[in-house]
């Protein structure tokens, strides 16, 4: 049976480099958000970071960077959203492309 990792703040910063006060994420992604294996669950960093600080986590939403860098997983630059925010935030994201113009979506026809 293969053993559980449980993380500590400072092996999970261990796995992180500083620049300015963001903390990058050099470990592995899921869906582009950082994830690790603790206590036998696959989670995101940001909660477990959270968990690890606060004591305890909320459920049923997103914990994302304040920083608007997606990389960083530092404690103090982590918010909770709800889904209903989460989702309306990234709708925002996606539909604005660097030239801030609309993307659009093609459909593609069977020939």
């Amino acid at each position: 049976m293969k053993q559980k990792t449980t993380y500590t703040m400072e092996t999970l910063k261990a796995r992180c480099v500083e620049e300015g006060e963001c903390w990058i994420w050099q470990g592995y992604f899921g869906n582009g958000t950082p994830m690790v294996s603790h206590a036998g669950k696959f989670q995101a960093v940001r909660r477990v970071f959270t968990e690890l600080t606060q004591g305890e986590t909320r459920k049923g939403g997103y914990y994302v960077p304040t920083c608007d860098e997606k990389t960083c997983v530092n404690p103090e630059h982590t918010a909770w959203h709800n889904p209903a925010n989460h989702y309306r935030r990234m709708g925002a994201v996606a539909m604005a492309s660097e030239s801030g113009q609309q993307i659009r979506r093609a459909k593609i026809s069977a020939a």
